[in-house]
């Protein structure tokens, strides 16, 4: 998600203005990437950092935006190619799985724990973490 948070104008920030709030500070604790953009000339970069930092890490990004900064015509597009927008998966290689599926069915027993990554059914003993139980 990419939040765009409003700000007062550029020249009142830091002056204590009626009901000033940084919000470059405020949103820190709460996303993955906070700025505050203080020219046009920014905006493309940190637009496009800001949106790759968000589904990289699968969080929000804010960008805070002074009024007069709104107001006053963008820069030309920094970069190129276009955003991932599926979650790449980290996957064992073949020869693992294969490995850890002979082990299994050569086992005269198994006993599973299992946590939110499990989503299937085995005819076994299995024990859960609380993010695993909806799954079994």
């Amino acid at each position: 998600m990419l939040a765009l948070a409003s700000h007062i104008t550029s020249e009142q920030i830091g002056t204590g203005f009626f009901q000033e709030t940084p919000p470059e500070r405020l949103f820190l604790e709460c996303s993955h990437f906070c700025e505050l953009v203080s020219q046009p000339a920014q905006l493309p970069r940190l637009a496009r950092i800001a949106i790759q930092t968000a589904l990289g890490r699968g969080g929000v990004a804010v960008l805070a935006l002074p009024g007069d900064v709104l107001h006053q015509p963008a820069a030309h597009p920094t970069g190129q190619g276009a955003l991932a927008l599926r979650r790449g998966a980290v996957v064992p290689c073949d020869e693992r799985v294969q490995a850890l599926a002979e082990r299994l069915n050569n086992a005269e027993s198994v006993t599973l724990f299992c946590g939110a990554g499990v989503a299937g059914k085995l005819n076994s003993p299995i024990g859960h973490s609380l993010r695993g139980k909806k799954w079994i």
